[in-house]
């Protein structure tokens, strides 16, 4: 059995698979920007020992991490945006220390291509572009049926370009990135401060905004969620 870890800047969630890729079991808990990477990767070490004595820690081989900003040269997550504290942070070596199990660690959005491109809408396909909307925007690259990543790994990365040269100051300190406009927060901020301005919506203002709700709304023909 293999142990599978994505770390964002909103969740972190940890799964228990089978050889066949099968969940066994999963949970997840809240990171965010104050998110301290001491004690969510002891959170992490606590969730994976409460899974697997369900089914038997002897079992597990190894621990596959992904996570934004890795820089695979040395393991090591580079300033990312979303979790601020986690900069030069190493999970992999945490993680080894504590479960003495082999662990690998990658970029979330590469990881996600691969997976997409091994068991998803990307099966069989050699070239293929995959982007992820999420607290933030990741990429990743397959050419000729392999994950191009890069030198450092960030291969296919563009949330950070530029779209507004005077736009709003990112988390990474740059200004007007393409984050700031179209990531899950950015739409949601979007929503509500149109609604807070008046903009009527089709969405029910007993209801949080959410970025399920927005895309719902926007496929019924929702004018403000399209437009956003």
């Amino acid at each position: 059995m293999i142990v599978a870890v994505d770390i964002g800047g909103t969740q972190m969630r940890v799964a228990i698979l089978d050889s066949h890729l099968n969940v066994l079991t999963r949970e997840s808990v809240p990171t965010g920007l104050d998110s301290s990477p001491d004690d969510s990767c002891r959170l992490m070490i606590q969730m994976i020992d409460v899974n697997s004595k369900q089914i038997g820690r002897e079992s597990i081989l190894g621990v596959g991490i992904s996570a934004p900003s890795v820089d695979k040269r040395i393991g090591s997550l580079i300033k990312p945006p979303n979790l601020p504290n986690w900069d030069g942070y190493s999970i992999s070596k945490f993680v080894k220390c504590q479960l003495g199990l082999p662990v690998v660690i990658g970029n979330d959005a590469s990881l996600a291509a691969l997976g997409e491109h091994r068991l998803g809408a990307g099966n069989g396909v050699e070239n293929m572009l995959y982007y992820t909307l999420s607290t933030g925007i990741g990429g990743g690259i397959i050419i000729d049926g392999r994950l191009y990543e890069g030198k450092k790994g960030f291969a296919g990365e563009l949330g950070h370009i530029t779209v507004e040269p005077e736009g709003r100051i990112c988390n990474c300190g740059n200004r007007g990135c393409l984050e700031l406009y179209a990531s899950g927060p950015s739409i949601v901020r979007g929503v509500t401060e149109a609604r807070k301005n008046g903009r009527a919506t089709s969405l029910s203002c007993d209801v949080p905004v959410s970025t399920a709700a927005v895309f719902k709304a926007s496929s019924a023909g929702g004018g403000l969620c399209s437009e956003v």
